[in-house]
């Protein structure tokens, strides 16, 4: 697995993950109740499975509309879907609250991580590589636009 791990910090911790579409894994979750939000863009919502703890705030930070109209258009649409659609594998962007791992070190109530992986073995492809960046790079871009996202400096050290 590749990552691209960004600590920033949050106004009000909001959480989402984009990830592509795994028939099995997307039955799975829809089995035990997991809710699947939608970007607006049919291509996009058919390849992505979309989660958040506030759907309402992923509406504006995937669209750039004031009011979050399902049917907006293409020049409303966030830059993340285009370089979503354009990335070649899989990959998976998602906040987190924390590393995940118990020697990590630990971050300030204010402070969560964006992290942006692909799901094969390691990134071989430079372009690849800077698509993830580009991708981080405008997701907290957007976290920022709708509030979500301070421009001060997380103090954790990855």
């Amino acid at each position: 697995v590749t990552r691209v791990r960004a600590a920033y910090v949050t106004n009000d911790r909001f959480k989402f993950s984009i990830g592509r579409r795994i028939w099995f894994v997307s039955a799975l979750y829809r089995a035990f109740g997991a809710q699947n939000l939608e970007s607006g863009s049919e291509s996009f919502d058919d390849k992505y499975v979309q989660q958040s703890n506030h759907c309402k705030k992923y509406a504006h930070f995937i669209r750039r509309d004031n009011n979050a109209s399902p049917k907006a258009s293409a020049q409303d649409k966030s830059p993340l879907i285009a370089l979503l659609d354009e990335f070649s594998s899989s990959v998976h962007v998602h906040t987190k609250k924390d590393a995940g791992w118990w020697f990590a070190p630990k971050f300030a109530e204010n402070e969560m991580l964006l992290e942006v992986q692909t799901r094969h073995s390691r990134c071989r492809d430079v372009g690849e590589l800077i698509r993830m960046l580009e991708i981080a790079a405008v997701a907290l871009d957007e976290m920022v636009r709708v509030g979500s996202a301070s421009l001060a400096t997380a103090t954790v050290k990855l």
